[in-house]
């Protein structure tokens, strides 16, 4: 893997002084000089140099075991973002090479979503740049991927697999998001979430029932499930976290608003108006208290201003 050597190259440096002063050698007393009045010279000195000699040794020595140390825990590391980055690595030959074949397709659709989650733990930006890397040494028709922020490009990537999948893209899509109505409800039930009741629950069962429409599944679909999912996740969303949901959801409702995308696809309208709904949510202060993430406030509150001035979204009472 190309782009998982190259990244790591040099790396090795960084521990235990590696690539800095003078190589580890071992001194020998053996010389090609073996004169009597060299040797005799030396002796008063031999065991001091000896001593010193050997500190030096076991000094390196244990530079170098911290080293192997290091490099280990960070090969177990590499091999383990590795796995993962090959998965992603097949599932873009996948896309390109079995593209004609119904069956291969929706195959290559659902390891894709079962992959999703991986997107959102602590090895995202790090795995999104090798698939960065990867796109531009070898997959430049995905150079999508190399115009975003390296923490959204794992989303990218399933905005890629998504457009040539239209047609499987909806069951698996209504699957989630059926899904993610029945985690709220077991959420709920044993009070895992604050801030939100059967209002919440009820318009996932709407939301659900929605027609996909093509537009709004091809550009926002994943980013607005990852929002709902940070939703759910409420207790454990970090600011970072919140960020990548919320954000690109922004973002994706921002071009939503294009007139002519709008004039393109009647229904858009109704797509708004229930991620108005969601997000209107987010507004309750028991809600915020929750979250506790200030970075979120203002940008909600303009993205459901711009919804009610629409006339997508009911304005408060």
């Amino acid at each position: 893997m190309n782009s998982e050597s190259s990244s790591g190259s040099g790396r090795g440096r960084q521990f235990g002084g590696f690539g800095r002063g003078r190589p580890v050698t071992k001194q020998s007393n053996l010389s090609n000089n073996s004169s009597t009045n060299w040797q005799s010279q030396q002796r008063h000195r031999r065991q001091p140099a000896q001593h010193t000699n050997q500190q030096r040794w076991d000094s390196d020595s244990s530079a170098t075991a911290t080293s192997e140390s290091a490099e280990s825990v960070e090969s177990e590391q590499k091999v383990e973002l590795g796995e993962t980055f090959q998965q992603y690595r097949e599932l873009l030959t996948d896309v390109y090479t079995m593209a004609g074949s119904s069956s291969d397709a929706s195959q290559t659709s659902q390891r894709l979503l079962q992959l999703h989650p991986a997107l959102l733990d602590s090895q995202l930006e790090e795995l999104a740049k090798l698939v960065v890397k990867a796109t531009e040494e070898g997959h430049s028709h995905l150079s999508l991927l190399g115009q975003v922020d390296p923490s959204r490009a794992g989303v990218a990537l399933l905005q890629a697999y998504g457009s040539p999948f239209q047609h499987r893209f909806d069951s698996l899509l209504l699957h989630r998001l059926q899904a993610l109505q029945s985690r709220a409800e077991r959420s709920r039930s044993q009070n895992f979430v604050t801030g939100f009741d059967e209002k919440f629950v009820a318009f996932l069962g709407e939301l659900a029932s929605l027609a996909p429409l093509p537009a709004f599944r091809c550009k926002s679909a994943v980013y607005f499930l990852t929002a709902i999912e940070a939703f759910l996740n409420v207790q454990l969303a970090s600011v970072d976290r919140w960020r990548r949901a919320i954000t690109p959801l922004y973002e994706c409702s921002e071009m939503l608003f294009n007139p002519e995308l709008r004039d393109a696809n009647p229904d858009i309208d109704q797509r708004l108006a229930a991620i108005g709904k969601l997000l209107a949510l987010a507004e309750t202060d028991r809600f915020m208290a929750g979250v506790g993430c200030t970075f979120v406030r203002p940008m909600l509150a303009e993205l459901l201003e711009k919804l009610r001035t629409e006339g997508l979204l009911a304005r408060r009472q």
